[in-house]
């Protein structure tokens, strides 16, 4: 951490002297260490409330790193697509846990804006027909990238329900070029 650079060891706190006559010099000193200061308790002030994270508005941190974090209690934001009814994009930047109703048959998503190569990024799909229709959903990977698949991929993605999702993981390394797609499958009440 950076020292301050506010400094006031040079103000001299026994000035003026009570009881005589004293030079009008020492105000002008006195007067020039305060306005240095806080000029530079201003820029410092300034600085952190540009740069530093805060707890009343959200903070984007341009990918710079945090290391040697002790977490508690960090939830991720829920994204819900809305009801698709053309090919779309499912985008990382979105969310980790995306609601993808789905509303034709079949329907094709690319899944990208992925963070740059060398930083994992994953998303989980909770993908659900808007009715209780069977839609079949293919998964490419955006910018040509490749899709590779776990050995339990069904042979066609398919959903059925409007209340029971089937989750998918999708997740890469590589900025997208490679994509991939773990089939999670449809979860059953108890």
């Amino acid at each position: 951490m950076a020292n301050s650079t506010v400094q006031y060891e040079n103000l001299e706190e026994e000035f003026p002297i009570a009881g005589q006559d004293n030079d009008s010099q020492g105000f002008r000193d006195n007067f020039s260490i305060t306005k240095t200061a806080l000029q530079n308790a201003a820029s410092e002030l300034t600085d952190l409330l540009t740069n530093g994270a805060r707890k009343d508005v959200d903070n984007n941190f341009n990918n710079i790193l945090i290391s040697n974090a002790k977490t508690n209690q960090i939830s991720q934001t829920v994204y819900n697509t809305g009801n698709l009814e053309v090919d779309s994009n499912i985008e990382w930047t979105d969310g980790a846990y995306q609601n993808v109703t789905v509303g034709i048959d079949p329907i094709t998503l690319i899944l990208g804006a992925w963070p740059e190569n060398g930083t994992y990024g994953k998303i989980r799909m909770a993908l659900r027909s808007n009715a209780n229709i069977q839609r079949d959903i293919t998964l490419l990977a955006a910018n040509t990238g490749i899709i590779r698949t776990s050995p339990n991929w069904p042979a066609t993605l398919r959903v059925t329900s409007s209340s029971t999702p089937v989750f998918v993981d999708a997740w890469t390394s590589d900025g997208g070029s490679t994509v991939f797609l773990e089939y999670l499958g449809e979860y059953s009440t108890v």
